[in-house]
């Protein structure tokens, strides 16, 4: 029979406390900064490359068709300004936080500061992919909006008018120049209106004549519930 091998006290202590409580694993938990494709970055710095050189040219001399392509560029070129200038406070505002001679008093404000400037990052970073979605070759002319009633006899009438106004209110909240082409109410229904006032449309077409209403309402085509 063989003899265990000798441990001391100490060493079994050591042991058994590793068994029952396992060293804990170091997790890395994804950053709360919102980040974006290296394409998408590149993609966007390339445009705003462009719109800087048609900006010097045309301060040379205008162009129309030079002038078009910057006013499509701009967006994305403002949009790439302010999230490099938010990725820049941020890195400013972390360097500030982490410098052990800091002042606390200094460190607790860039600490509030900092949350506030990687929230803004989020949306700065939405509006960046967003600028650069290539845009519908009507957006910039005006629209007309057709309301007809869908299935439910009377009440899918009063429906219709009801979507007709809130059309109607939504231009002159948003300052949009609006004409009324055609409103039609159904036959053999008359003026009969509901208890709210709505009327029993047939067909209404509105007309929206400022420029850039198309890409403003375009997502509003189908049915209304």
């Amino acid at each position: 029979m063989t003899r265990a091998p000798w441990i001391c006290r100490s060493c079994t202590r050591a042991l058994l406390n590793r068994a029952q409580f396992p060293k804990p694993q170091l997790m890395r938990f994804a950053s709360t900064e919102t980040t974006l494709a290296p394409s998408l970055i590149l993609r966007a710095k390339s445009l705003t490359a462009e719109h800087n050189e048609l900006q010097k040219t045309l301060n040379d001399s205008f162009d129309a068709a030079k002038a078009k392509r910057a006013g499509e560029l701009r967006r994305v070129a403002t949009a790439l300004e302010e999230w490099e200038a938010a990725n820049s406070a941020i890195a400013e505002l972390r360097k500030m936080t982490q410098e052990p001679d800091q002042d606390a008093d200094l460190a607790a404000i860039a600490r509030d500061e900092l949350d506030t400037e990687v929230a803004k990052l989020e949306s700065l970073g939405r509006s960046l992919s967003a600028s650069l979605t290539p845009r519908h070759p009507f957006a910039d002319l005006p629209c007309m909006l057709e309301i007809r009633p869908g299935p439910g006899g009377l009440e899918g009438r009063y429906f219709a008018d009801t979507v007709f106004k809130m059309y109607r209110g939504l231009c002159a909240r948003k300052g949009y120049r609006s004409k009324v082409i055609k409103y039609d109410l159904a036959e053999g229904a008359g003026d009969q209106s509901s208890a709210e006032g709505e009327l029993p449309l047939q067909e209404a077409i509105l007309e929206i004549e400022d420029a850039g209403a198309y890409d403003a309402f375009r997502a509003e085509a189908g049915m209304h519930r």
